[in-house]
């Protein structure tokens, strides 16, 4: 009986990490993203002209 109490909490805790890291990964690389197209657009902004 232990056996198939310690494999339904194995599912139980299988099921909720994996969606949680998910998300997570997915909210570190959409700030990753933002902060790059912000960097890119500042760039283009301050952007030095040629005088020569």
């Amino acid at each position: 009986m232990p056996t198939i109490t310690s494999y339904f909490g194995f599912l139980l805790a299988a099921s909720t990490i994996t969606p949680a890291l998910l998300i997570g990964l997915s909210k570190i690389r959409l700030i990753r993203n933002e902060l790059f197209i912000q960097f890119i657009e500042n760039e283009d902004l301050c952007e030095v002209p040629d005088i020569l």
